[in-house]
């Protein structure tokens, strides 16, 4: 009597319904096998696993882009120190986020003491009932030192997200943002555990006969495993019913199909994709989860495209013992992800991905911002010192060559204009910014616009530091995937541009603004009751009118892009303007400086009245350019962001104070006896 196949059935069934379960709950549990490396990874294993491609977020992306921004997310720097003590032959020394994903997947015993998890706030801790000793208030920890409140953190955070994002405290959201990153960590350590199956060190003969283990743990590739387990249960359907090895084999392949752990690992799910074109039938890529199901379902092979690089990978795990043979088969690994890429035609996009990370265009670019600043800071002190300014515009110039480069690179990987995105923005702006700076400088040679050029090159950048940031932990990636409305080339190049520009004008004229008015203010001081001397009349004449043909271009940009926008908005939504926060922002920057230009025209006001209105002008563009994304209203908002709103105020704040005091001392400071036409 044959063996009823419903039994059969069950197991496979069993196995498949175990892929897409386990690709949503990576294991948390560490391996028998070698706890420490023999030496340093080599270069190339480091280049081999780094370049393993990852589709994510519509796009193929580098291992090295996906897990430096887990990493960035998790300790808020793209690197780890591997602690004294752990073992490890490079102990003490910084690794960079491929070397740290190494250890995580194929020596987590030691990668989990790894202090790579920063903790923003203790209090977070005390939640969950974690005690640690010897820490800051804001400190980074080890996965071993948070994982026994896990459970308490899980209870935290799902709490927190039944809150409205707007009404969460500080904690829920420090809550939330750990558990990803502990999930994204397990995400990682199962990414090569996930390409075995475990039949154990001493499988039963039925299971062992057909399962060879490449190690004493009895581990096996993926491929070869399921190619095994198809025959083994092939040959149990020949058993009768009533043959002693009939309940012993289902038993024995029960176990199997219970520490089956393919897909284990988020990674892995998206990893199989980018090997893998979309089905003939569909459009849409296919995760890990579908094809291992379908084809346990079926008793079919995997796709043959897939095997080979699921072979080295399994190999690699499997061989962790013999670190030289783990990186010969990463080597092998890398060589089959290169030749599939290139089928696809991205292999150039991936390298030159990994190329604009190593060049960091924008950390480089802030350090240049930083020491032009300096350098015009002491050539305002010395400025006598003709060489100084000569490396003020170097570094300058320098630094806008970097952001300028890091944005065209990003144009060629997305395919797309440079601003989509708020973290693009900020670097678009602080070019066109830094650029309009030195091109009014060239014309007014008085190194104001000049020092101007250096604040906003290394005020954008540090922005744009902070704001990746945000974009990792909400994000993932600062290169992600647009909402459909958005993704029109077309609009991006033109409307988006322009507006991005006059808010580039809009700060720039209030920066100025600032200047302007400190320095009338301290030359009014020293010069009371006197004409001022004929050159610094001369040279706050010429400061006036930079702030006040500031503000004209901004004008005409912002004219021309509020104008583009509204033909957009009618294009895509069927109206040219819907008052929408977004677009009210933009008509109140607008309105705001047409005021400003009548204003002057009519002789209301002259250079200082144009300076202080320019500082409150600032305001207005900040609240256009970040606070009406933050209402969660309109279809312009691009969702609540903590601490942005909080930072805005806090400008708000500055700018009505300075209004106010430079208001108060005008009248004390600078008499009506002063050359004519500075006020």
């Amino acid at each position: 009597m044959q063996m009823n196949r419903s039994i059969l059935f069950g197991l496979l069934a069993a196995l498949a319904l175990v892929v897409p379960s386990l690709a949503q709950a990576p294991s948390a549990t560490t391996d028998a096998g070698p706890t420490v490396r023999e030496r340093p990874w080599s270069d190339e294993a480091v280049a081999a696993f780094g370049a393993l491609p990852v589709q994510e977020s519509g796009r193929v992306k580098p291992f090295s882009t996906w897990v430096g921004f887990r990493l960035f997310a998790m300790n808020h720097k793209r690197s780890v120190r591997i602690p004294e003590g752990s073992g490890m032959p490079d102990a003490g020394e910084k690794i960079d986020p491929v070397r740290w994903a190494l250890d995580v997947a194929f020596y987590p015993e030691a990668a989990r003491e790894y202090e790579c998890f920063l903790v923003q706030d203790d209090d977070l801790l005390d939640r969950i009932g974690l005690a640690v000793d010897g820490k800051k208030k804001r400190d980074r920890y080890s996965y071993l030192e948070l994982e026994p409140g896990r459970a308490r953190l899980s209870e935290l955070a799902t709490a927190a997200r039944n809150v409205d994002a707007k009404a969460r405290d500080r904690i829920d959201v420090y809550a939330l943002n750990l558990e990803a990153a502990l999930f994204h960590y397990d995400v990682i350590e199962g990414f090569a555990r996930a390409a075995v199956i475990r039949v154990g060190a001493n499988p039963p003969e039925s299971v062992a006969k057909h399962f060879t283990g490449r190690n004493g743990r009895g581990e096996v590739p993926l491929p070869e495993a399921l190619d095994a387990l198809y025959v083994g249960l092939r040959e149990l359907n020949d058993v009768t019913e009533g043959d002693p090895r009939f309940q012993a084999g289902i038993a024995d392949y029960g176990r199997v199909v219970e520490s089956f752990q393919v897909a284990g690992s988020d990674l892995f799910a998206r990893w199989m994709p980018a090997f893998l074109p979309p089905a003939a039938e569909s459009e849409e890529w296919r995760n890990s989860a579908e094809v291992l199901a379908a084809a346990v379902k079926s008793q079919e092979p995997l796709p043959a495209e897939l095997v080979p690089a699921l072979e080295a990978l399994g190999a690699a795990y499997a061989a962790r013992g013999d670190q030289g043979a783990v990186e010969q088969h990463l080597g092998t690994l890398s060589e089959e992800a290169r030749t599939f890429a290139e089928a696809q035609g991205v292999q150039g996009d991936l390298e030159l991905e990994r190329s604009y990370y190593r060049a960091d265009y924008f950390y480089r670019a802030l350090y240049l911002f930083i020491a032009a600043f300096l350098f015009a800071a002491i050539g305002w002190i010395l400025p006598q010192v003709g060489v100084l300014s000569k490396l003020t515009w170097i570094l300058t110039l320098g630094g806008l060559g970097l952001v300028v480069t890091g944005v065209a690179v990003r144009c060629i990987l997305l395919d797309r204009p440079p601003v989509a995105t708020l973290y693009e923005t900020i670097l678009f702006i602080t070019a066109g910014a830094v650029a309009a700076c030195l091109f009014a400088e060239k014309v007014t040679r008085y190194r104001i616009a000049l020092a101007g050029a250096t604040v906003l090159g290394m005020s954008g950048m540090f922005l744009a530091h902070k704001w990746e940031v945000k974009e990792a932990v909400s994000q993932g990636d600062t290169m992600g995937g647009l909402v459909a409305v958005l993704n029109s080339n077309f609009w991006l190049a033109t409307h988006v541009t322009t507006v991005t520009f006059g808010y580039a004008a809009g700060l720039m004229a209030a920066l100025f603004g600032h200047g302007y008015i400190v320095a009338r203010l301290y030359h009014g001081s020293r010069n009371a009751g006197r004409p001022l001397p004929p050159g610094v009349a001369k040279g706050l004449r010429s400061f006036g009118g930079l702030v006040y043909g500031t503000i004209g271009f901004g004008l005409v940009l912002s004219v021309v892009g509020t104008i583009l926008g509204g033909v957009w908005a009618n294009d895509s939504w069927g109206r040219f303007w819907g008052w929408d926060p977004k677009e009210n922002g933009a008509l109140m920057i607008v309105l705001y400086q047409l005021v400003i230009v009548h204003a002057r025209l009519g002789g209301y006001i002259k250079d200082f009245g144009i300076s202080v209105l320019a500082v409150v002008g600032g305001g207005i563009v900040a609240f256009s350019w970040w606070h009406v994304n933050q209402l969660g209203v309109g279809l312009h908002s691009y969702g609540f962001t903590d601490g942005v709103v909080r930072n805005l105020l806090v400008y708000y704040l500055f700018v009505a104070v300075f209004t106010a005091a430079s208001l108060a001392l005008y009248p004390l400071l600078v008499k009506k006896r002063t050359a004519v036409g500075t006020t």
